[in-house]
């Protein structure tokens, strides 16, 4: 199947993104959001449940709502309250609220380190 021919049947894809609240001579923006802000949904009640009761320890990627769209945190659970959850990633503490959060799952361990390349 060529590229055309895929994008002919997955309207979905980034190369048929319009942009949100553009002018009739907008061009398209693979990278434009193509869903406006008011309209991603409620929170997915079965992903704060994971959060809730997945064991403390755990490494998870969590996807939430921000300003202007959606962001993800991966990194390992460190503590929970019944309205928020904190997950420790490579770079800071992210303290999240389970309304905000539209999906999250637990992954794998991160792979191990690589070994320094031998200087020549």
């Amino acid at each position: 199947m060529s590229q055309h021919q895929y994008r002919e049947r997955h309207p979905s894809h980034p190369a048929n993104a319009q942009p949100v609240g553009g002018t009739e001579d907008a061009v398209a923006d693979p990278t434009a959001r193509t869903v406006p802000w008011d309209r991603l949904g409620p929170m997915d009640t079965r992903a704060a449940d994971f959060l809730l009761g997945v064991k403390l320890g755990t490494r998870v990627v969590v996807r939430s709502r921000i300003d202007g769209g959606l962001t993800d945190a991966l990194g390992v659970l460190r503590s929970r309250t019944q309205t928020q959850c904190v997950v420790e990633t490579k770079r800071a503490l992210v303290t999240i609220t389970l309304a905000d959060v539209v999906a999250a799952k637990k992954v794998p361990p991160a792979p191990a380190p690589r070994p320094p390349a031998a200087s020549v």
